[in-house]
């Protein structure tokens, strides 16, 4: 990493007392049925669910022993910009989530151990004249996928296991529009969908189009922590 957070405002902090269980490979994949009945224990979409209510039914931590959380693990993210604003996500005891630059990140929610990582390579030029900030607000699952949009305008498949880039799909002209991707993509029925920037249009594809081959644009570790650039 070329810089180093200070502080908490860029890193993800998980407190003693909530319910995250030890990593489990998935009972089974998140698909649209899934997320649109919810589920207790995980946190499948931006939302929680499509209802977009923001809400779990957890009661572990409660208004008369929130005072008592404790930092369980910290995990910073590097290049972080306007600290962390991206929503983790959590499937059978995983969480996934994004820093500043469309950095992808998954881990144990038990130990904050890095499972795997994903560093994309941005068109930083590009990135430098571009209006907003670099910042990023979450990933989407479906289909054994993690879906991520850059902000030089690209939407990005990484396996769920492994971290391994899928593929890598341009869906703006960036350099005329100088936008890119910041808000969360949404997954539904075969489809993922993103946010531009600039103008909250969405650009979408669709999961049954056949992909583009892989590039070699950026780097995954499998391992704890080596993120490569």
């Amino acid at each position: 990493m070329r810089r180093k957070t200070t502080g908490l405002a860029g890193s993800l902090v998980l407190a003693i007392g909530t319910t995250v269980a030890a990593a489990t490979a998935p009972a089974q994949p998140v698909d649209t049925a899934m997320i649109d009945a919810g589920s207790p224990n995980d946190w499948l979409t931006y939302h929680g669910s499509y209802k977009s209510y923001h809400y779990s039914p957890l009661d572990q931590i409660n208004t008369g022993n929130v005072r008592d959380l404790q930092v369980a693990w910290i995990h910073v993210p590097g290049r972080s910009t306007r600290g962390l604003q991206s929503m983790p996500l959590a499937v059978d005891g995983v969480l996934y989530y994004t820093g500043s630059h469309s950095r992808t990140f998954a881990l144990d929610g038990a130990t904050g151990k890095v499972i795997w990582s994903y560093i994309p390579e941005l068109d930083e030029a590009l990135v430098a004249r571009q209006t907003h900030s670099p910042y990023n607000r979450g990933a989407a699952i479906g289909e054994g996928k993690v879906f991520v949009g850059t902000v030089d305008g690209r939407l990005i498949a990484l396996d769920m296991k492994t971290g391994k880039l899928l593929w890598d799909t341009k869906l703006i002209n960036s350099q005329k529009l100088t936008v890119g991707f910041t808000g969360a993509p949404l997954y539904a029925k075969g489809v993922v969908s993103a946010p531009k920037a600039a103008s909250g249009h969405i650009a979408a594809r669709s999961l049954a189009s056949t992909p583009r081959p892989a590039r070699r644009n950026g780097s995954f570790s499998p391992s704890a922590g080596r993120m490569r650039q």
